[in-house]
């Protein structure tokens, strides 16, 4: 019995992928992003009384809505980040950590979207 081998693998280059990935994601980048500031604050309220029972006052201190004290504002980037995903945002534990009212959490997510390049609107 004569024993067959095995064809080598085929050394040729395989075909380039399309690029259109990576265009798409250039000319996004290149437009203009805006979010508006009733958007941030629709989205916070939503967060922080999701049952819309009651109101949330903006001047209010942010203990009012989160309790727990320091540690658990701190833990609170992580809702507010999967609550603007869409928006790519970001926030750390620090950045929460001088917050005293909820305005100050706007604040803060506003100014993070100025500085990644976004265009805020009031």
């Amino acid at each position: 019995m004569a024993t067959r081998k095995t064809p080598a693998p085929s050394r040729r280059k395989k075909a380039a992928r399309p690029r259109t990935r990576k265009a798409a994601t250039r000319a996004r980048s290149a437009q203009q992003r805006v979010i508006s500031q009733d958007a941030i604050i629709l989205m916070l309220r939503h967060l922080l009384d999701p049952h819309g029972i009651y109101p949330v006052v903006l001047k209010a201190p942010i203990e009012n809505y989160i309790r727990g004290g320091k540690p658990a504002l701190r833990a609170f980037f992580a809702p507010l980040n999967r609550a603007f995903r869409s928006y790519g945002l970001n926030l750390k534990p620090g950045d929460l950590a001088n917050v005293k009212t909820v305005l100050d959490v706007v604040d803060v997510i506003d100014n993070w979207f100025r500085k990644h390049g976004y265009q805020v609107t009031s």
